[in-house]
């Protein structure tokens, strides 16, 4: 709920970079993201290793992530639990560097800019 809360007031075409799973808060809500979870798009027969690797290394932060953001039509950064859990290792430069649009409990997200 807290989540639908904050993605409301957010374009309803925008994309969102964050973990790729099944139950993601903001799939529940019906939102775009980046890559969905694995285990269905590979029964599908949808190979997504390309977009899952760009995916990884936007989210940890690496190389030049924002280009990368770019490439994979990303407006929208969400960094909730999930994504913590699964990138640990991120350096997490949006947070110096992007504007941060929404934050509670559950998470955060930062604008890329509508250009992205």
């Amino acid at each position: 709920d807290f989540v639908a809360a904050a993605v409301r007031r957010l374009p309803i075409e925008a994309r969102f970079a964050g973990f790729p799973t099944y139950n993601h808060p903001l799939l529940l809500n019906g939102r775009k993201m980046v890559c969905g979870y694995g285990g269905h798009l590979w029964t599908q027969g949808i190979n997504f290793t390309d977009v899952e690797s760009k995916l990884q290394n936007l989210m940890l932060g690496q190389g030049d992530w924002k280009k990368t953001a770019r490439e994979l039509q990303v407006r929208y950064l969400f960094w909730g639990n999930l994504e913590k859990a699964n990138y640990v290792t991120s350096t997490r430069p949006w947070e110096k560097q992007l504007p941060l649009v929404a934050q509670g409990g559950w998470g955060s997200i930062y604008d890329l800019g509508p250009g992205s």
